[in-house]
């Protein structure tokens, strides 16, 4: 399965914003490593 499948229908500019919200709740909920992040952009 491709990584990338699930942005297939979104424009790639509401995409890295989806990326940016993802990387400040990351900052907001203190994740204690990059690895949780990825797990938690994954589920």
């Amino acid at each position: 399965m491709s990584e990338t499948a699930w942005d297939d229908t979104k424009p790639e500019e509401e995409v890295q914003e989806n990326i940016d919200q993802a990387v400040e709740d990351a900052k907001n909920f203190d994740f204690a490593t990059l690895d949780e992040l990825k797990e938690a952009f994954r589920q």
